[in-house]
């Protein structure tokens, strides 16, 4: 150690740099030289209901030096479950879901959901082979998990988490971002973000992973429908009621970005009912979204059930989506809509196989979105994901973008022709009519395009970021088209939660 502390500090610097934050803080308790010169990278903050959260969440915030750093919130919307949760198998002739309840099972005074969750999250981990040791007992996970669940529901209680909330807005003098999620503890053994509540679980904790927002189940076999915003249902989504809540009552806060997000494939996201009629929360995000100087929005929103024939994407044509989004503010610079839907799924529940959308089943963009050219002349950033759309008004929408556009993401959409060249077309029409590739290279558009296979799990997806560029930029071979040409086509398979899914590992190809 003492050769390190002769280095100089900009050396030492740039070695801490490829540290992580566990490993510098062990660095820095080594000794009091380098507990100055290496410095803690804290730009952002972990909020959920949970004591340790919001223990940790305060000490940056009464910290003279690190509350300065902080740009970032993330709100994790993840409650553990504390009963019974909807069960994901349907019944057979002759069951009834009474014995299904909480009666007798394997381990005395452990409810069933935990005991089934324990064992398959037991087969998790032998499938992916990702720990070796002896999973502890279930009765240990069990004490430890309840003990989270007191935890979190005095937390609940008592409010603590919006306190904190609100102390931050006015202790980091930087904030820039807010971001809610539902998805922070990822998959077993991978959380997407290692809050200090989760950093403190017990060694290979076993427990049922928590998303709260309703999710998308794919072994299920019957048509999920989100229900109308109540105030019972609305409670689902604690945190966004919340935290729009508090943003729109505290007229001097920095927060200029907010972000909804489930993690590009996760299957979840903010009720779309919320643009049914008017609310409080509406009013809250409009309120938000206006402000001078917003400059990103991130939306990510449910939509089950408004494929079905008595509601035909009612929450789409109210308008009030419209609205929200015509009443953004003119420095917007990063948008990205991400809508969730289960098309197959909607499909085989309202219309015999093989049967094409029907066009009233479709919400044309002009719906949903301002003139953008007119309103969002600052715009960098535009992503589309998940919706039904139609190839030809998608290339106007995308003709309507202006001149500072630099990225822009078309992912796992879906075409109302069911055209199986449909994403071929778009890049033709991109080349050819657009001709984004006649500007100046650092010009033009980035391209993303993310596509989520017919037999792909959950949360698996193909990148074909490169391969789009190529095509649309440098004549490169079009990835949508690998069938007809048989040639092979660069893409990546990405799981988010796997570490074993190397976003920046060599491409695979299609055959």
């Amino acid at each position: 150690m003492g050769a390190l502390i002769c280095l100089p500090a900009e050396l030492v610097g740039l070695i801490v740099s490829f540290l992580p934050n566990r490993d510098i803080k062990n660095l820095r308790l080594t000794c009091p030289t380098l507990g100055q010169m290496a410095q803690l990278r804290l730009s952002r903050v972990f909020l959920s209901a949970n004591p340790l959260n919001i223990e940790v969440f305060r000490a940056i915030a009464d910290h003279e030096e690190f509350r300065h750093n902080i740009v970032e919130i993330i709100w994790d919307d993840a409650r553990l479950i504390e009963h019974a949760p909807e069960r994901r198998l349907d019944l057979l002739d002759g069951e009834d879901w009474a014995q299904w309840g909480d009666g007798p099972n394997s381990y005395e005074g452990i409810p069933w959901w935990f005991e089934e969750s324990y064992e398959e999250n037991i087969k998790f981990r032998g499938a992916w082979k990702r720990i070796q040791e002896t999973d502890p007992s279930i009765h240990v996970s069990w004490e430890f998990y309840q003990q989270l669940l007191q935890q979190q529901k005095s937390v609940v209680d008592s409010g603590d988490d919006i306190k904190a909330f609100r102390y931050g807005l006015e202790r980091f003098p930087r904030l820039r971002r807010v971001q809610i999620t539902p998805i922070a503890h990822g998959v077993l053994d991978v959380p997407l973000y290692e809050t200090p509540m989760i950093r403190s679980f017990l060694p290979k904790f076993n427990y049922p992973i928590p998303y709260t927002w309703p999710p998308y189940e794919s072994n299920s076999q019957s048509s999920f429908q989100i229900q109308p915003w109540n105030q019972e249902e609305k409670m689902k989504w604690r945190g966004f009621c919340l935290i729009t809540n508090e943003l729109s009552k505290m007229p001097n806060h920095t927060v200029s970005e907010f972000v909804v997000g489930t993690h590009t494939l996760h299957m979840t996201g903010l009720s779309c009912r919320i643009f049914d009629q008017p609310c409080e929360e509406y009013t809250n995000l409009v309120s938000l979204l206006q402000r001078p100087g917003f400059s990103r929005i991130d939306l990510t929103l449910l939509a089950d059930g408004q494929f079905s024939r008595d509601q035909r994407w009612s929450s789409f044509r109210s308008g009030l989506l419209k609205s929200a989004l015509t009443a953004a503010s003119s420095d917007l610079k990063h948008f990205n809509l991400q809508v969730n839907v289960n098309y197959e799924k909607a499909r085989h529940f309202n219309w015999p196989p093989d049967h094409p959308f029907d066009p009233e089943d479709f919400v044309p963009l002009k719906t949903i979105l301002p003139t953008i050219s007119e309103k969002w002349k600052k715009l960098q950033h535009f992503g589309l994901s998940g919706l039904l759309v139609r190839g030809d008004e998608l290339l106007s929408v995308l003709a309507d973008l202006p001149a500072s556009i630099r990225s822009v993401e078309l992912s796992h959409l879906e075409f109302l022709d069911r055209n199986p060249n449909a994403y071929h077309d778009l890049l033709v029409g991109i080349r050819d009519t657009l001709r984004w590739g006649e500007r100046e290279v650092h010009k033009r558009p980035v391209l993303t395009a993310h596509h989520k296979g017919e037999n792909s799990f959950n949360m698996l997806y193909s990148c074909y970021d490169k391969a789009v560029n190529d095509f649309v930029y440098h004549g490169g071979l079009d990835p949508f088209r690998r069938l007809i040409i048989h040639q092979p086509i660069p893409y990546r398979l990405i799981n988010p939660f796997d570490t074993n899914s190397n976003p920046n590992a060599p491409l695979e190809t299609l055959e």
